[in-house]
């Protein structure tokens, strides 16, 4: 894997965790969908991805709901409309600016044909997962933001 592909594939990461999170096979989550895909852009991509006229305005109508093999195109609509709306608007870069610190995403390279590292001993994970390191002077003490106290 090519490291664009490994972050393209960290951006939907994020952009899925911020989704709708019911699942589409609920009444909730198909209802959800309809009402984001309501407008033009929504129904040009419901079109694009398969989804007929007549089928489309029984769905925002209420007459009818979604079959099994048009939910997976609901879907799939519903989440390409979403990652193009949150680049549009800006989102995903405030997101990752983070008000100026920035995210950090780790991408790892893999070599083809060796054995994936094994997993570090358990204590090990648990000094890792102790929060972050505060620095400051020695001898200084750090306050309750990381900031160093003056006197």
């Amino acid at each position: 894997m090519k490291g664009a592909e490994a972050l393209i594939l960290e951006l939907n990461r994020i952009v899925y965790s911020c989704g709708i999170a019911s699942p589409i096979t609920s009444e909730r989550g198909q209802d959800a969908r309809l009402n984001y895909l309501k407008s033009e852009a929504g129904r040009n991509e419901l079109r694009a991805q398969g989804v007929s006229d007549r089928a489309m305005r029984s769905w925002f109508t209420g007459k009818a709901r979604p079959s099994k093999a048009n939910l997976d195109r609901l879907d799939s609509a519903y989440w390409v409309r979403r990652r193009a709306n949150l680049i549009r608007s800006g989102w995903l870069k405030r997101h990752l600016d983070n008000d100026g610190q920035g995210r950090r995403m780790e991408i790892y390279r893999r070599r083809p044909g060796r054995r994936p590292r094994k997993p570090l001993p358990r204590q090990h994970l648990r000094a890792l997962d102790r929060g972050p390191v505060r620095l400051g002077r020695p001898g200084r003490r750090l306050g309750r933001e990381g900031r160093e106290h003056t006197r």
